[in-house]
């Protein structure tokens, strides 16, 4: 069975990790339509037995010295699937991952894109519905950790502009635009896992990609949760950056963080306390 799917492998790296990747985007239960790859992924053996599952013409090949943002940019305008999806370095696709997050958009035409958000091994036994992201989800919150999207392969293109220098964030970048612009974004736990489990840490050579999506996304924060939010983020993400980091100095940022994170919390908290009640309108006495 074919969909209406372009597959896009966006980098070429040589490790074990990868390889298994591999294996399990070439071994999907359904087919998709066209595959966009580097060519070191195109002559390596993992793809070799499987060549002959497509024709040509439905496979686009380009140099691996493209940045992952330069290979995105490049795979949506040759993309020939209505629906785009993307792969991630160390996300293992489990068999129905491409036939599933496929039909739940045939299912919901008003949906503009649906992601895989399982953040542990353990995660492939948990069997959630769909879930509507909001605006938190997209940030902080790591039930709904926006991983492995497919989307319409118009609206990629419309809403989001990559920009070389925030690969390690395109996606989350992505859902912020999303939100913005008031498309609707779901949640499918199940569907994919990572092959290795990570923390919540931000490395210190990510820091300025963090920084940079969230001074770009700052007035769409604000305005879906508020300006103590943004804040808050903002010092959350610098905590994890220090915390990776084992030095005096990054203590001292750490422990800075930590105390901004609290007191913008406080700040949140007391205008939410603040906030007048909604009068509801009744019936009119006589």
């Amino acid at each position: 069975m074919e969909i209406n799917v372009t597959v896009v492998i966006p980098f070429f790296v040589k490790n074990e990790v990868f390889v298994q990747v591999l294996e399990s985007v070439f071994t999907q239960s359904v087919k998709p339509k066209q595959l966009i790859m580097p060519r070191g992924v195109y002559e390596s053996p993992e793809f070799r037995p499987f060549k002959s599952h497509w024709q040509q013409q439905n496979i686009q090949v380009f140099d691996n010295e493209l940045s992952t943002a330069d290979a995105m940019s490049f795979a949506v305008k040759v993309a020939t699937g209505r629906y785009i999806t993307f792969v991630e370095r160390q996300e293992y696709w489990l068999p129905d991952k491409l036939k599933d997050q496929y039909q739940f958009l045939q299912d919901h035409p008003s949906a503009g894109s649906v992601y895989s958000g399982a953040s542990s091994l353990t995660d492939i036994l948990y069997k959630s519905k769909p879930q509507c992201l909001a605006a938190s989800d997209m940030l902080i919150n790591n039930v709904s950790a926006p991983e492995n999207i497919m989307l319409r392969t118009s609206l990629f293109d419309k809403v989001c502009r990559i920009e070389p220098n925030s690969e390690h964030f395109i996606i989350w970048d992505l859902g912020l635009q999303m939100m913005a612009a008031n498309i609707e974004q779901y949640s499918l736990r199940h569907l994919c896992m990572p092959l290795k489990v990570y923390d919540d840490g931000i490395s210190k050579r990510n820091w300025c990609e963090y920084r940079r999506v969230l001074l770009k996304n700052q007035r769409v924060i604000e305005n879906l949760l508020g300006v103590y939010e943004f804040q808050y983020y903002w010092y959350w993400g610098l905590k994890l950056t220090a915390k990776s980091e084992d030095k005096i100095k990054a203590r001292i940022v750490t422990t800075y963080a930590t105390a901004m994170m609290y007191f913008y919390k406080l700040r949140i908290w007391i205008d939410r306390e603040n906030e007048e009640p909604v009068k509801t309108v009744g019936p009119v006495e006589r």
